[in-house]
């Protein structure tokens, strides 16, 4: 089935509900399915076809939302650019993807494709083009996305998400956090990250209502998330921090956003101490959702307080089968010895494009190995104990950075805490850290508190920032914290 039909199937019976919300318009589901056939119309016109390759670089969301829709009505597959991204990075993505023209409302660089399809800024530009329908493009195997996961584990890796695979990834999300007609769902991260295309396709599907903001100028546009009475919002721990400012800067009493039922969180585990604060200052219902793009979410923590032991990520979602296992393949059943992710589902891909070493590696005998690692407790719950990249060895000893993130974290004067390795020529890897404090602090007492409970694994230096530093995607950058220390110790 093709992903856009539901929108024509919510027009047939809801046609008056409210289906698309941004700061200067708002669209339902007949005024929504009409945008869509009149830009799969224009679309049509400029030569795409089902099966083509495009890549999509829109500023203004609107525009965007629907061109989305309209590629994906068409059976074309899509990738998205950020408006920032420059030749190289469209060359790497057009040789991956296959990608052909460039579709854009903001006059990109077409350079390295085949040709560019230039857009209208506005909707209004289209008003006057036919809405007639015609003969969707139908196969769930079609693609119809192109992803390009974060490369934190080396080289980034490319592949193609299917209609049917999208269709099951929202079932699987349902069982979590429901998504209900009467909803009204913001994504904050940009249009360019496949979480938010996704969820704008799995809006059309619930018959709920997408929200947006013209632009993405503005972050954390709270106002406007109010205004629009966003039912449920996606973040990552970057949009959670700025929301926390905004709420602390107001003084609210009570929630900064009152008419959210919904907070997730798309992330690996999230600090103890910021979901704490997160469940206070902006909504009390923080779920938080781990996932990997090449199978979409494993597990989930948090929704009304279940599921949040320290380091948690939770469940296994409905739909998903998750294993600790050992370097052998030998499942790990007993509570608290850490192994590695392994999983399977239906809603996963299997393959990565044209790099036949990294399938091999990361998809084994049905099963897709995310790089993480976990124990379970006593409860059934995973705790995270961050990526097998990360892990250090000192002196022949496995250092998991979780360890010692968690002994930091339990000193009173420790807000937030990130482990990492120093290289090093004698040693292999020096544990160290990078912590946001609380309160004043004595740094040989905090050094003392983590020997007496990490003994050889214990940190031999910790830096203290005001905030770490993160990429778009809210994952924090451990290689700049180890050059700031670096500088540090090479000062003294």
């Amino acid at each position: 089935m093709n992903l856009t039909a539901a929108i024509s199937t919510h027009t047939a019976e809801r046609p008056r509900a409210t289906a698309l919300i941004t700061q200067s318009l708002t669209l339902d589901y007949a005024a929504l399915d009409a945008a869509i056939w009149r830009m799969a119309g224009y679309l049509t016109s400029q030569g795409v076809k089902r099966g083509d390759r495009l890549g999509v670089v829109i500023d203004r969301c609107a525009v965007g939302a629907i061109v989305a829709l309209a590629i994906t009505r068409l059976g074309a597959a899509q990738y998205w650019f950020a408006p920032a991204d420059g030749r190289e990075v469209h060359a790497l993505a057009v040789r991956v993807f296959g990608l052909g023209r460039l579709v854009t409302d903001c006059g990109a660089d077409g350079a390295a494709f085949l040709g560019t399809i230039a857009l209208a800024p506005t909707l209004d530009a289209y008003a006057g083009l036919p809405a007639d329908p015609f003969e969707l493009a139908d196969d769930s195997d079609m693609p119809w996305l192109g992803l390009m996961s974060s490369g934190t584990t080396g080289n980034p890796k490319a592949l193609f998400q299917t209609h049917d695979q999208t269709a099951k990834r929202y079932l699987t999300c349902r069982s979590t956090l429901p998504m209900l007609v009467y909803d009204r769902v913001f994504s904050l991260p940009a249009m360019h990250f496949a979480t938010t295309m996704q969820r704008l396709h799995w809006s059309g599907l619930s018959g709920g209502a997408f929200v947006l903001p013209d632009t993405y100028a503005v972050p954390v546009p709270v106002d406007f998330i109010n205004s629009s009475r966003t039912s449920v919002l996606w973040v990552t721990p970057f949009h959670l921090q700025s929301l926390i400012a905004v709420a602390k800067h107001r003084q609210v009493d009570g929630a900064l956003l009152p008419h959210v039922r919904d907070l997730l969180c798309s992330t690996a585990a999230t600090d103890d101490d910021l979901r704490d604060v997160a469940r206070r200052w902006i909504a009390p219902n923080m779920i938080n959702a781990y996932g990997a793009t090449e199978i979409g979410f494993l597990s989930a923590s948090g929704s009304f307080g279940t599921g949040t032991a320290p380091g948690s990520i939770g469940y296994p979602v409905p739909g998903v089968e998750i294993q600790v296992v050992d370097e052998g393949g030998g499942v790990i059943e007993q509570s608290g010895r850490i192994g590695v992710i392994r999983a399977r589902s239906s809603t996963m891909t299997t393959e990565y494009l044209g790099d036949p070493e990294m399938t091999a590696r990361y998809f084994r005998g049905g099963w897709f190995y995310p790089g993480d690692l976990a124990a379970w407790n006593d409860d059934g719950q995973l705790i995270f104990h961050g990526r097998m990249d990360d892990m250090m060895i000192h002196d022949g000893i496995n250092i998991y950075p979780a360890e010692i993130e968690t002994v930091l974290l339990k000193h009173p004067a420790v807000a937030e805490a990130v482990a990492f390795p120093l290289k090093s020529r004698e040693h292999q890897d020096t544990p160290a850290a990078a912590i946001i404090v609380r309160q004043a602090f004595d740094n040989a007492e905090l050094m003392a508190f983590c020997r007496d409970r990490l003994g050889l694994k214990a940190p031999r230096s910790v830096l203290v920032v005001e905030e770490f530093p993160r990429n778009p995607a809210g994952k924090i950058l451990t290689s700049v914290l180890a050059e700031r220390l670096q500088k540090v110790a090479r000062r003294n």
